[in-house]
């Protein structure tokens, strides 16, 4: 049984797959940006808030991975 005091910890995780949305430590969804991420995250803090439940948030990183080598592999192979 969970406590419904105790604040809820959302979380934006960078993976060698994208982001990764978590609320506690189960992963919910994945991403290709981090904008993305923490937009679905406010949208569950509000949801939360609604539900008279407080939230924590953690973001693993404060910049994008470059994508430079995808954008290169992606030329070679239309050419």
């Amino acid at each position: 049984m969970t406590d419904s005091k105790q604040p809820v910890l959302l979380q934006v995780e960078l993976t060698q797959y994208g982001w990764t949305l978590k609320e506690g430590a189960t992963p919910h969804e994945l991403f290709i940006s981090k904008d993305k991420a923490v937009r679905r995250l406010k949208e569950r803090q509000k949801a939360l808030k609604a539900g008279g439940r407080a939230s924590d948030v953690v973001i693993t990183s404060q910049q994008d991975p470059p994508r430079g080598g995808q954008a290169k592999w992606r030329a070679r192979g239309a050419v």
